[in-house]
Parts: structure tokens; sequence; C-alpha cells
């Protein structure tokens, strides 16, 4: 039993990227990065929700670790698992991989930021 598990396990991640390429595979770099949506999407989900929660936070506790977790937690990219399970339909699915893909790549900058700032703030 926990053979098979184990391996869909480990297959999940790698399954769901094959997805994700396979739906970017035909749109355009222009059309990723042009998508003026997703950029205010990607505002609200990386910068927005996080330092909501990192108020809530510091109202419900003083565990600065606590707060930074939850914090970095919230401010994590949009899942895969949006675009995999959206993919079947046409338009949400473009949506969906377009933000899971955007989302990861402006990460790459604000959860480096957002840690920085809640290690010296907190």
């Amino acid at each position: 039993i926990m053979e098979p598990i184990s391996f869909v396990g480990g297959i999940t991640t790698p399954l769901s990227m094959v997805v994700i390429g396979s739906n970017m595979a035909g749109y355009s770099l222009k059309k990723v990065l042009g998508e003026r949506k997703m950029y205010i999407i990607a505002v609200i989900r990386l910068l927005l929700i996080p330092a909501l929660w990192a108020g809530i936070m510091c109202l419900l506790t003083d565990n600065a670790d606590l707060i930074r977790v939850v914090t970095l937690t919230m401010g994590m990219p949009v899942g895969s698992l949006v675009a995999m399970g959206s993919s079947k339909y046409k338009r949400q699915g473009e949506a969906a991989s377009v933000s899971v893909v955007l989302t990861t790549l402006l990460s790459m900058i604000t959860i480096p930021i957002m840690a920085v700032i809640l290690w010296r703030v907190l």
C-alpha cells in the first residue's frame, strides 16, 4: 500500500508542471507577461494578503516565529492544482496557467523581500 501511495505522491509535482507547461506552450511570452489583470492578482496574492495576515496574527499572538511563518505561507504563489483542475476549460485553464507562472516568477522577488522585512520588524 505504501509503495503505490509514495509513487503517486512523488509524481504529483512533476505531473502538475507537465500540465502547466503544456498549457503554456500555446501562449506567447508577450501574452503571459502582458496580462495586466494578472499583475493585479499577483499583487493581491503576493503582497496584500500576507500583509493582512501579518496584521491579524500580530493581534492574535506575540510569537514572532508564528507570525513570520503564517505571513510567508500566505505570500506563496498560486498553486499548480488550480491550473490542473481548470485545464479542461480553455479560458479558465489559460488564466490559471498564466497566474501560476506569473506569481511563481514574481514570488522569487517578493518572498525574500518579505522575509527580510519580517525578520527586521519582528
